[in-house]
């Protein structure tokens, strides 16, 4: 599934893929004039893996894992699980109508 809608000026875009084992990949952004507000994902991105494991990241690099991108993605930080529901949340609590 993906949407992409527009909150007052920012872009919003919603990824889910929900696999036939029943684990679920998404991404969550909220967009402002081509910089990423912030990005929730659970991609096995190689920084979220060094900060879960450190030097052993490596072994864990298909490992979907969440996270969190700020600041047009030069700032990262490990998250708990997100869903649409708390994101949708997270926008009417955080973003300027």
């Amino acid at each position: 599934m993906e949407i992409i809608a527009v909150y007052g000026s920012y872009l919003i875009r919603i990824l889910e893929i929900i696999f036939p084992q029943g684990k679920r990949k998404y991404a969550y952004y909220v967009i402002h004039s081509s910089e990423v507000v912030v990005g929730f994902d659970n991609a096995p991105d190689p920084q979220a893996l060094k900060l879960r494991y450190g030097k052993l990241y490596k072994r864990h690099r298909y490992e979907m894992i969440p996270h969190c991108h700020t600041q047009g993605k030069a700032a990262l930080h490990l998250t708990e699980p997100m869903d649409v529901e708390r994101f949708l949340a997270w926008i009417e609590e955080n973003l300027p109508r």
